[in-house]
């Protein structure tokens, strides 16, 4: 297959072109982010695992949580909800981090696994032991929130490059 040309266009910049026709809803392009953070806003509607961004818990319970954000309850306030489609078994229940006081949750034991070994929540949660460190990042992270949630995601990206450098025999230079 031929490889997609970058091109200029003057009303929206540089974009990729394909050298063929394609399919309408064929797949462009496929990639896996390296670090990804979910926003306070999100958080608070819909937990979603810290390695790949799939919500976690039951149908139930990520209703119960939307409709809580909004002062309502399932039971109150749509009683007549079939419960036999809340009651619809997931694949995605939550796995907690296992580093006492952290909220993190996961999708599966395979991403915890990952995550806690090669990413940045390994050097950002499980070895942050130290608890002026710990005050430090905490105090980071309250900072981050307050003006712009992008300095967590740098902070992420950085923690992910060294982590693969210590742990993982990245070469500094590529």
């Amino acid at each position: 297959a031929d490889p997609p040309e970058v091109r200029s266009f003057q009303q929206s910049g540089r974009g990729l072109v394909s050298p063929r026709k394609m399919a309408v809803g064929a797949e462009v392009f496929r990639d896996t982010p390296l670090v990804a953070i979910q926003n306070l806003f999100s958080q608070r509607l819909t937990p979603c695992c810290l390695g790949c961004m799939a919500p976690v818990g039951s149908f139930r319970q990520l209703l119960q949580r939307i409709l809580r954000n909004a002062s309502q309850t399932l039971e109150s306030d749509f009683p007549s909800v079939n419960d036999e489609l809340l009651s619809q078994p997931t694949k995605r229940i939550a796995w907690p981090c296992p580093t006492p006081g952290c909220k993190m949750l996961f999708c599966s034991e395979a991403c915890r696994e990952r995550e806690l070994q090669r990413g940045a929540h390994r050097l950002l949660c499980v070895e942050l032991v130290d608890l002026p460190r710990l005050r430090k990042w905490a105090q980071f992270k309250a900072l981050a929130r307050q003006h712009h949630e992008n300095l967590l995601l740098a902070a992420m990206a950085f923690a992910w490059a060294i982590c693969q450098v210590k742990y993982h025999q990245m070469p500094l230079c590529r």
